[in-house]
């Protein structure tokens, strides 16, 4: 998705920086880049959201709310975000292109010289530009700053919690073990079976946490001029 915003990014802004802005070159480019642009950073806002609590059940709650892995689930989920989110930013789609033109005399010999100009511009009513905007700053900047925020908080505790409850595991199973198989076992002998599984999965699971914090924290970063 992150991929489909850069593009439409590239489309709306390239062609300004070399004097062409598609977006006044007609009506529909006037209502549609725009649309497509502020839908698709806001959508990429989500999903970040969506990222890091999606790994925060994943760790905080393992053996349960199995749903969320399947693909169904994020299907819908994501289909649904991206229905809402193409709602809420229509209107954008309110916008027309606006062709002013200035009659400018001048005396040349004498002579007075009449000469036009063109100014095109995207424009609607004051109140539906207003709108767009507010709507552009809390779905885009607002909540998923203050939902990521929260949610970090809440995945860090969620990894030492389970850090410590894979370390309690591993003791008990160490424990029972050492019960069982009795002096003829070194201390420690099995102990690297019994729980490399569970060390495994802790140690994906801290990986993967890490990279869900670090991208959080450079999207906060990022997000944060724009949330003051």
């Amino acid at each position: 998705m992150n991929i489909i915003v850069l593009a439409i990014l590239f489309l709306t802004f390239y062609p300004i920086s070399i004097g062409k802005d598609l977006s006044l070159m007609s009506d529909i480019g006037c209502k549609l880049l725009p649309f497509l642009a502020r839908a698709g950073n806001q959508v990429s806002s989500w999903i970040q959201v969506f990222i890091t609590y999606d790994r925060y059940f994943l760790v905080a709650f393992p053996n349960k709310f199995r749903f969320l892995k399947t693909k169904t689930f994020v299907a819908t989920i994501f289909a649904i975000l991206v229905a809402l989110i193409l709602l809420i930013n229509i209107p954008n789609l309110l916008f027309s292109l606006t062709i002013t033109i200035a009659n400018t005399t001048t005396v040349v010999n004498r002579i007075n010289v009449t000469s036009q100009s063109y100014a095109a511009s995207c424009a609607t009513q004051r109140h539906i530009s207003l709108l767009r905007d507010m709507i552009a700053v809390v779905f885009r900047t607002l909540i998923p700053f203050i939902m990521i925020l929260y949610g970090n908080s809440l995945l860090i505790k969620a990894f030492v919690s389970s850090k410590k409850r894979v370390a309690q595991g591993a003791s008990s199973e160490i424990s029972a073990h050492n019960k069982t198989s009795g002096a003829a076992t070194l201390p420690g002998a099995g102990s690297r079976k019994l729980d490399s599984s569970s060390y495994h999965s802790s140690k994906k699971d801290s990986s993967f946490m890490k990279s869900v914090i670090a991208m959080d924290t450079f999207f906060l970063i990022t997000l944060m001029p724009l949330a003051v």
